[in-house]
């Protein structure tokens, strides 16, 4: 579509005009596409009404939702330093990593709440509540850094086919 645009622009005389139908409208309409801030943005209201649900509060979703902001800012920083742009995949490893946190935060969340109901106090429940999901959490981290080196920094296998995907993306 970028070379016959190409073409049209170099042969034609600039009063003439076109326009696309079928299928290459819907790729040229779907190529403007919604920004992924609203994207995000809605994607984080949603989360956030049904975590309230879950929990019977308005206030304990906040607690969750804490850490997602500094997991994103960190992936973005780690994108500016690597001199990376925002392509596809990379959005959707950003989603994924938007779960990963608010699982962590989940459990974090959900183990603080229980010692509290129990009757410690609320620096003793989040202590606590901050300790025991590392055990659990451990079996992300063994299968999730392995994943990350070869698809980010390696030079095998994964690292050839990245390079030929990402590229096309």
């Amino acid at each position: 579509m970028a070379a016959l645009q190409d073409v049209f622009k170099k042969t034609m005389p600039t009063q003439m005009g076109y326009d696309w139908s079928g299928m290459s409208y819907q790729q040229e309409k779907a190529a403007q596409g919604v920004s992924p801030t609203t994207i995000f943005s809605l994607s984080f209201l949603v989360v956030f009404l049904i975590m309230a649900a879950q929990y019977e509060s308005w206030t304990l979703p906040f607690s969750v939702l804490l850490g997602v902001p500094i997991a994103v800012f960190g992936a973005f920083v780690a994108l500016y330093f690597r001199k990376l742009d925002q392509r596809r995949l990379r959005q959707i490893g950003l989603v994924m990593l938007i779960g990963l946190s608010a699982k962590n935060a989940i459990l974090i969340v959900e183990f603080a709440k229980m010692e509290y109901d129990k009757g410690a106090t609320l620096l003793d429940a989040s202590l606590t509540g901050a300790r025991l999901p590392l055990a659990t959490d451990s079996d992300d981290r063994v299968r999730l850094h392995p994943g990350l080196r070869a698809a980010v920094g390696g030079d095998r296998a994964p690292a050839a086919s990245r390079g030929k995907c990402w590229d096309r993306w």
